[in-house]
């Protein structure tokens, strides 16, 4: 009981930082110099094209956190999508060796330390589970490398993580790879402004964000993209197959409607990033589909 208590204790702290990151990142958004830019995680690179496509209708463009050694990869994945964004400016690829600096690394590691001790990723430990890989640069060792050496090793003595094999990377649970890049996608937001962006964390792996959440006993805790990226369902259409170029035609021809829906739509999503499932679900409703039903 005592354990469980403790649990809960350390996901609650960890869920209140987030909220407060992403309370700053909301007053940042006031300034209208900056670019509202989705935030993507928990990897380098989306997985869904056209929810990305999706994402261009509502903001600014997409803002990728990707290693160094890494940059090239949206390229390589997926030219046909990451040239053209970048040629219309709506691609911002994000260093972690810049932007996980030394404040990041703290705010990083004390979140980690609390799940950490609170037992809730041993059970992790105990499984045969395939590693994957995680940047040292995402782990803060630019910001802070003693930090993250400390980070590294309460990791390794669960059985989670292992020493770098090839000096750029660690080899991580997933899970808690996972547990990382969606603290940072919360951490890093406040970021933003100092490259002209303001940051909204978005997700096409909900199915990744909700285990986590089950694993940790956290409330839902969405952030604006998460928001949006459901909200498609009823606000938007389906865009995979609909050609870039006609997306981003679509965005010249008719960009001061789309603006402005867009504002309103943004303004909307920051305020229900601040509220936990339990609260948005007592009688919140979204402005912009009461007006869709309306015409």
């Amino acid at each position: 009981m005592r354990r469980a208590a403790g649990r809960k204790g350390a996901a609650t702290r960890t869920l209140r930082s987030a909220r407060l990151a992403a309370s700053s990142a909301e007053s940042v958004a006031t300034n209208q110099s900056l670019k509202d830019v989705a935030f993507y995680y928990p990897g380098p690179f989306w997985h869904s094209a056209g929810w990305i496509k999706n994402l261009l209708l509502f903001f600014d463009g997409v803002g990728l956190l990707v290693p160094s050694y890494m940059r090239g990869k949206p390229f390589e994945l997926e030219p046909e999508m990451a040239h053209p964004l970048k040629r219309e400016g709506l691609l911002h690829i994000l260093e972690p060796e810049t932007l996980v600096d030394r404040d990041a690394t703290k705010q990083l590691a004390t979140a980690l330390s609390e799940v950490i001790a609170s037992g809730a990723l041993d059970p992790l430990g105990k499984k045969r589970t395939k590693f994957h890989e995680l940047s040292w640069s995402r782990l803060g060792g630019y910001g802070d490398v003693e930090l993250a050496r400390m980070i590294l090793e309460e990791l390794k003595r669960r059985n989670l993580a292992k020493d770098s094999e090839d000096g750029v990377s660690i080899p991580m649970h997933p899970m808690v790879r996972a547990l990382v890049l969606v603290l940072l996608s919360q951490i890093l937001r406040p970021r933003g402004q100092d490259f002209g962006l303001n940051l909204s964390a978005a997700t096409d792996r909900p199915e990744l964000v909700g285990a986590l959440r089950e694993l940790l006993s956290l409330e839902a805790a969405p952030s604006a993209g998460q928001v949006v990226s459901l909200d498609f369902q009823t606000v938007s259409v389906d865009l995979t197959n609909v050609p870039l170029d006609e997306v981003l035609a679509f965005r010249k021809s008719h960009l001061a409607e789309h603006r402005k829906y867009a504002t309103d739509v943004r303004r909307f999503v920051r305020e229900m990033s601040l509220l936990s499932e339990s609260e948005r679900k007592a009688g919140t409703r979204c402005p912009y589909r009461r007006d869709s039903r309306n015409g």
